[in-house]
């Protein structure tokens, strides 16, 4: 990892506090489910963060099931601007690289 970045996007670091901690740990490694690790990820280690809004606003699931969800839609749940600035934080700090999503951006996604 290049280097935990906590100095970015309050906003998504409060997201994250309240709704991603919990399961992905402050550490970006899951102690809980080996697939909620987020260090080392190519889905967070992209300065774009496309897959992180992605897997944020639809979920990530494994089967063909309802039980074989790994991560909840929270797209319901949040704007596009508090999405775009989870996205960003969890770039910067389990990424160590920074992302420039903008609310636009993350409707421009949910819309394709």
């Amino acid at each position: 990892m290049m280097g935990v970045r906590d100095d970015v996007e309050p906003r998504g670091k409060s997201i994250f506090a309240g709704v991603c901690a919990g399961c992905h740990n402050w550490s970006g490694v899951s102690p809980w489910m080996p697939k909620a690790t987020l260090v080392g990820t190519r889905t967070v280690n992209d300065p774009s963060g496309i897959n992180v809004v992605q897997i944020v606003v639809s979920g990530e699931h494994h089967g063909h099931d309802l039980g074989a969800t790994q991560m909840p839609s929270f797209g319901p749940a949040y704007s596009d601007a508090e999405i775009a600035a989870v996205a960003n934080y969890v770039v910067a700090r389990f990424g160590g690289r920074e992302s420039h999503l903008t609310a636009r951006n993350v409707a421009e996604l949910r819309a394709q």
